[in-house]
């Protein structure tokens, strides 16, 4: 059967993804549709209700589940006995200079009241680092009804921008450097333009000391901002006996 790629936002198309993924949209290999993991049945699709899958996986995304423990349910009933969830998830932020880099360099510059949202404040809420912990995350997927639930470390250099400015927006849009950054600007209006400006300034010196090639996974040499990172893999299983 062909694969299938779900996502949350609905204003993103396929297209967004590069022309790898564009060529497999159009031979027929791989189906692209927009869904609520934590609320949509993963089953039901345009063309009709698809079968139970062998395996899902996901890539830095869990991490933004308002209510994980829901979203791995629906996760679990779009699963065959025995099938497999395989994802990753940042490990802690010490161990990520490529996003923690900018948290710390925002906090240089923002008063520690100014972090504090005010009452009717918008946060981003579950962020890159809501999962970093092994027994949490495999306690809300033992709920969820899964079991062999297994970790593994993968530390790599992470790529946040083929130039400084892809790397600043980056790291600043999202994160708890993009959130102490949002909200000061709510706060403090046009005095928060200075701080920005600030954080910015010393982020393109940081950034400038990482700009390097680097071989991907298709062989290619690729110029960017490289940073150090840690991530979980984590995989699990849906157990045989489970219809």
């Amino acid at each position: 059967m062909p694969n299938y790629l779900f996502t949350k936002a609905k204003t993103e198309e396929p297209k967004k993804h590069g022309d790898k993924m564009q060529k497999m949209l159009d031979s027929g290999r791989l189906n692209f549709i927009v869904k609520d993991v934590e609320n949509d049945d993963l089953l039901e699709s345009p063309n009709g209700r698809l079968p139970a899958f062998d395996a899902l996986y996901a890539v830095d995304g869990t991490q933004f589940y308002i209510m994980p423990v829901k979203a791995f349910k629906q996760i679990h009933k779009a699963l065959k006995p025995n099938g497999k969830l395989h994802f990753t998830v940042f490990r802690k932020r010490e161990a990520c200079p490529s996003l923690y880099i900018a948290q710390q360099t925002a906090e240089k510059f923002i008063a520690e009241e100014d972090k504090k949202p005010h009452d009717d404040a918008l946060t981003c809420g579950p962020g890159p680092f809501s999962q970093v912990w092994p027994d949490v995350l495999s306690d809300q997927l033992t709920i969820a009804g899964f079991t062999d639930i297994t970790f593994a470390r993968f530390d790599s250099p992470m790529i946040i921008g083929r130039d400084i400015e892809e790397a600043l927006l980056f790291t600043t849009s999202m994160g708890p450097a993009g959130e102490a950054i949002r909200l000061v600007e709510e706060k403090s209006g046009d005095a928060a333009k200075e701080k920005r400006e600030q954080i910015m300034a010393e982020l393109r010196k940081t950034y400038a000391n990482h700009v390097e090639h680097r071989l991907n996974i298709h062989g290619e040499m690729v110029k960017g901002v490289y940073l150090p990172s840690s991530t979980w893999t984590v995989s699990a299983t849906k157990p045989a006996d489970d219809a």
